[in-house]
């Protein structure tokens, strides 16, 4: 049995979705040399680094983070990878297909485009590739309960197609973005992805494990 962390890290001056939104801040309000104990100060989204999402981003009345059940962090898990994508490169249902038989229902979709070297860079949000939304509803007749990507964006920045509502509609969670699934060696694993138990938000920071 092997482990691989597929969380991206949590740290000062990272990436986010942009800037009306509060930067990243850790900072260390008591300190052991003071007399006392270490203790750090947060700032951070709901989106900051890996996260787990649910459908109550985009709908009211959807369930929250603190609604999940032990079921939805524990999942079978197949992993494809796509040759690397580059700025703003769409994910193409062609790609895709060749899978169709593999995936079955009720699993983790995890998929590879590479772009997880990105991370922290200035183009990781602006350049991420995304789904077409015939690849996304691809995706959605395969009846997963999970779909995990090393993007931090599904949609297509350059137009208004939610490619997410299809999938949040399909009642599946979004895990996002990854990193390490291009040292995958192989192409499925069990999941485990824990989110911080914070009552009634759509969405926060987890960590994520591949058990192999």
């Amino acid at each position: 049995m092997a482990w691989i962390d597929i969380t991206g890290p949590i740290q000062e001056g990272m990436w986010n979705y942009g800037p009306h939104l509060p930067e990243i801040t850790i900072k260390k309000i008591e300190a052991i040399e003071q007399g006392k104990h270490d203790i750090y100060a947060f700032c951070l989204t709901s989106l900051t680094a890996t996260y787990l999402e649910t459908a109550a981003h985009y709908f009211k009345g959807e369930r929250s983070i603190d609604q999940l059940h032990p079921e939805d962090f524990i999942l079978d898990a197949n992993i494809i990878k796509l040759k690397p994508k580059g700025f703003q490169e769409a994910i193409l249902v062609e790609e895709l297909r060749p899978y169709t038989e593999k995936i079955k229902p009720n699993s983790a979709l995890l998929i590879s485009t590479g772009w997880e070297d990105k991370w922290n860079n200035p183009d990781f949000v602006i350049g991420s590739p995304y789904f077409t939304p015939e690849a996304m509803q691809w995706v959605v007749d395969r009846k997963i309960s999970l779909l995990g990507a090393d993007i931090p964006c599904y949609d297509n920045q350059k137009n208004s197609v939610r490619v997410n509502s299809l999938l949040f509609k399909s009642g599946a969670l979004i895990l996002a973005p990854l990193v390490n699934l291009k040292n995958i060696p192989k192409d499925s694993a069990k999941l485990y992805a824990f989110p911080l138990k914070i009552v009634g938000v759509c969405a926060t920071p987890c960590r994520a494990l591949l058990e192999l």
